[in-house]
């Protein structure tokens, strides 16, 4: 469903890099990967796992599609069912609510809801905050060792492999401290799709004498 650089954490951490998507990128890189950090200014909301300025980017987002009319569907995932709870209500509330559903297909799901799951858009909704961080509940600390508990680090492992791998045209993190300051293994993701903006080889970059091999 997606370009080779957004399913290429679940095909390194999970599949042994053998994932051979069929979908050729014919978009800048850009256009498929954006870190938006907000900036919380030492704010913490008094309702737990919930972030008020994340959603109220997000939803921002999603007005600006509407009033350019995006054909592109919408998902919304976030660790935390009180944040999805949050999203839902403050949607509803919104004056496009109506249109947010019908024209973007949006969806607001948790990590474990988002199983069978897909949309051309996919925000990410961390909560997390310099202040506050509960995500080590959630993901694994360590993505590359089990925990104790076998049966809870599988389940913990399975959010990261199904909840990154639901976009088709592009991923949208939004987060509320520096990625590299997450502590559970969220940080590894991050940094994974950080790394991987960086655009491939363009028709500038062939030999000038050879106009065929720019074509190619």
């Amino acid at each position: 469903r997606s370009y080779a650089e957004m399913i290429s954490f679940s095909s390194k951490y999970f599949y042994g890099n053998q994932l051979q998507p069929m979908k050729l990128r014919g978009v800048p890189i850009k256009d498929v990967f954006e870190f938006c950090e907000i900036d919380t200014q030492g704010k913490v909301d008094k309702t737990l796992n919930t972030n008020a300025d994340e959603v109220a980017e997000i939803i921002g987002r999603l007005e600006v599609l509407i009033k350019d009319g995006s054909k592109f569907s919408v998902g919304i995932i976030t660790p935390f069912r009180q944040q999805q709870s949050l999203f839902n209500k403050t949607i509803k509330e919104n004056s496009s609510s109506t249109e947010f559903y019908e024209k973007l297909r949006l969806k607001v799901m948790t990590f474990d809801s988002c199983q069978g799951e897909e949309r051309d858009i996919i925000f990410y909704s961390f909560v997390a905050c310099t202040q506050k961080d509960n995500l080590n509940y959630i993901f694994p600390k360590d993505i590359d060792v089990v925990d104790d508990d076998e049966i809870d680090g599988s389940l913990k492992r399975q959010r990261l492999n199904v909840g990154f791998s639901r976009g088709k045209e592009k991923l949208i993190f939004v987060h509320s401290k520096p990625i590299n300051q997450f502590k559970s293994s969220l940080k590894t993701v991050l940094m994974h799709y950080e790394q991987r903006m960086v655009e491939g080889p363009s028709a500038k970059d062939t030999d000038q004498k050879s106009p065929m091999e720019a074509k190619v």
